[in-house]
């Protein structure tokens, strides 16, 4: 008998595929397989269970891929799905862009919030006490006080990058003085109107389908932090930055800095130390006067003694904050580029190696902290002691925050000073006592993800352009601690790009010898610098050229500026920052950009925009990076090599994100230039081979390099779709 019942359609293609839902909405649109293969494995994994590592290269749409799946889920589960993304423009880009041409698709309409980090939203205490205390003093307002006042009445939702604050004079530094601020914030300081947007966008997360996040939030907002709803299943896009990010937020950091930053909120910053956009008052100060209506005479006289008491212990902790980093400082001995892009650091294992043989300055660092501590506790013990009310309470949690802080970096000096820990990574930099750091970084993430940030998610989809190498998911699998023996059952897949690269990619690498010796035999950074030129007088259209080395792109710009002309040559940090660059470079023709490590990978440039990609050198981690080396070391202790391990695959994912930069639409067309032989001439050049979707071309003059690149663009650009 044969079955006439007409084959089962996926919910994914009822809304994605063709004649599906989206296709009657939106003119024009097109299905895509690769997509719709996608999404059928997303709804899988969020329906069964497990971890998707997910290729799927530009122009797949993997947006929609994922999103379309988890409002589905999340519809029929009763249960939100969160979303990460590595930035906040590809946040803003899913809930302004993306989710809106789904709005029409689902009834009702998607429930879908945008939840940032606390310190993007406004706090409307320290709105109120600026103001407030900028009265008291007869102080006219600035005009980006004034526009930022006029913004925070109007504002729907406090979201600070609502307002532009660098187009007005001490905007920046405004900024962070209005943002939400952990000493700030306590139950009873925020009931007044109930005005806080940080509590109200929680509380829209808490009700929402879809709640996308940025990896910063994801990582601090762990389970158990009220920060996000309960969840169970978790999309993270731009996955190949979720190591990385976790390490950073794992990472702990001393500096004059931080120092300063706490003794500004008790009053004992010295004059000579303050920014010119220091406070009026301190923290302290504020608590005091707040309490003189309420407190007797005794409690009064405590709290006031205690805050003078804090004040001068400020100039003898910066004295000794200072003559402890200036030893850091030397012992680095002169290493690295002092007034460089990169400043000198080095390991230590023992704390000999960080302070000498004295530890004079450091005995007193803890001595200051200790007795601070004390003061705090004094303080705190002084509102006590006065009647209950909701000032005193406001101002207790006011003291609370500025005692946590406190009490917070005088933990991690310990910490730092005491490098034992089997886990951590310890380095220190800097060239002055002004710019040194002390730092401990995790060696190894997998345990944060497996026990902290995976234990309630059930289903996990981790999505990237670029997330394997040579051809396996290995690398960033035993990263996040997702190998063999997960809980999580894992299934790999490769989507295949849409871009024809045979029409739409040329793909060439320089002969280092045999341009050498066609060049009467010039080294190789005057070979590469000779083909950047050829390039950009035969080719003439817009030029990225990305190095490994801030060294070697100013000596670069200098020797091009003078073969081509200042406008034609810009240089990152020289002709401006990578932003304005950026935004510049979209709009001109012609022009050679010279990048470092902001234009490798997160910048969109489509089209005429950016028809050849120059890759200087591949972009293999810096050999001394104390958290490489670490990394390095673990894995040679298990037999492996190194290098295979560690170097390798950071490079060649680096080197797959830099490649990316190209090819943004099927109408693109682009010359790919690769200065490093290594490329062709070592073992290992395979890896990046593999992570070009087209053959490499070997050329031998850079004369022949640019005849050939402009030949491809010209010949195979007629009729181009």
């Amino acid at each position: 008998m044969i079955d006439e019942r007409p084959p089962s359609i996926h919910p994914v293609d009822r809304l994605l595929g063709p004649g599906g839902t989206l296709a009657r909405l939106l003119p024009g649109y097109e299905a895509r397989e690769a997509q719709l293969a996608f999404a059928r494995d997303v709804a899988a994994v969020l329906e069964h269970g497990g971890a998707l590592f997910a290729e799927a290269p530009t122009g797949v749409g993997k947006s929609l891929g994922y999103l379309v799946p988890a409002l589905q889920w999340s519809r029929r589960e009763k249960s939100p799905v969160v979303v990460s993304t590595h930035t906040k423009q590809l946040q803003g880009q899913l809930t302004d862009a993306d989710l809106p041409v789904l709005a029409g698709a689902f009834d009702p309409a998607p429930r879908v919030v945008r939840l940032k980090g606390k310190h993007n939203y406004l706090c409307p205490r320290r709105l109120r006490l600026h103001f407030a205390d900028q009265k008291k003093k007869s102080a006219a307002a600035t005009r980006a006080e004034s526009e930022a006042r006029a913004w925070a009445q109007a504002t729907a939702t406090g979201d600070l990058d609502e307002f532009p604050w660098s187009s007005y004079p001490g905007g920046a530094a405004l900024r962070p003085r209005l943002a939400f601020e952990p000493g700030f914030c306590n139950a009873s300081a925020c009931r007044p109107g109930g005005d806080c947007p940080w509590r109200k966008a929680r509380a829209l997360a808490a009700k929402a389908e879809v709640v996308v996040v940025n990896h910063a939030l994801l990582v601090t907002a762990l389970p158990g932090s009220n920060v996000l709803p309960p969840y169970r299943a978790l999309v993270v896009d731009e996955a190949h930055h979720l190591d990385s990010v976790i390490t950073a937020q794992a990472t702990i950091e001393q500096g004059l800095p931080r120092l300063d930053a706490l003794l500004e909120q008790t009053g004992g910053l010295p004059a000579g130390a303050r920014s010119a956009h220091a406070p009026a008052s301190s923290s302290l100060d504020a608590i005091v006067v707040g309490a003189a209506s309420v407190l007797g005479a005794p409690e009064r006289a405590e709290l006031a003694a205690q805050v003078e008491g804090m004040r001068a212990l400020g100039a003898p902790l910066r004295d000794a904050a200072r003559d402890f980093f200036a030893a850091v400082a030397a012992g680095l001995g002169g290493k690295g580029d002092p007034g460089g892009p990169y400043e000198p650091r080095a390991r230590f294992r023992q704390l000999e190696e960080l302070t000498g043989p004295s530890y004079d300055a450091l005995e007193r660092l803890f001595e200051g902290a200790r007795v601070g501590e004390d003061r705090l506790r004094a303080c705190a013990a002084a509102l006590a002691r006065g009647p209950r009310s909701p000032l005193l309470d406001d101002l207790a949690g006011d003291l609370a925050g500025v005692a946590g802080g406190w009490q917070e970096w005088h933990a991690d000096l310990r910490f730092l000073t005491d490098p034992r820990s089997g886990s951590h990574v310890y380095w220190r930099s800097g060239a002055r006592a002004e710019s040194a750091t002390v730092v401990a970084a995790p060696v190894e993430v997998a345990d944060i993800v497996r026990t902290k940030l995976l234990p309630d998610v059930t289903s996990l989809v981790l999505a990237s352009a670029t997330l394997a190498t040579n051809r396996t998911f290995r690398h960033v699998r035993d990263r996040l601690g997702l190998g063999e023996g997960s809980d999580l059952a894992v299934t790999e897949r490769v989507y295949p790009s849409p871009f024809d690269f045979p029409r739409q990619l040329g793909a060439f690498v320089l002969d280092a010898r045999q341009a050498r010796t066609a060049t009467a035999g010039l080294g190789g950074d005057d070979v590469a610098l000779a083909a950047i030129e050829s390039l950009a007088r035969e080719v003439g259209r817009n030029t990225l050229v990305l190095f490994t080395s801030h060294v070697k792109l100013r000596r670069a710009a200098r020797r091009l500026k003078d073969a081509l002309g200042t406008a034609t040559v810009w240089a990152q940090d020289v002709d401006g920052s990578a932003v304005e660059l950026a935004r510049r470079f979209r709009d001109a023709r012609g022009v050679t950009l010279l990048g470092v490590a902001s234009f490798w990978e997160g910048v969109d440039f489509p089209g005429e925009a950016l028809e050849v990609l120059v890759v200087a050198g591949l972009p293999f981690p810096v050999p001394d990076d104390p958290l490489v080396e670490a990394r390095r070391e673990r894995v040679e202790a298990e037999g492996e090599r190194g290098f295979a391990r560690v170097d390798l695959p950071e490079a060649v994912l680096r080197f797959r994100q830099g490649v990316g930069r190209l090819l943004r639409r099927r109408t693109d067309r682009g010359v790919i230039v690769l200065l490093d032989d290594r490329v062709v001439t070592k073992g290992y050049g395979v890896h990046f081979r593999n992570g070009l979707p087209v053959p490499l071309r070997s050329v031998g003059t850079p004369a022949e390099l640019a005849a050939q690149a402009a030949a491809f663009l010209r010949d195979r650009g007629e009729g181009v779709a």
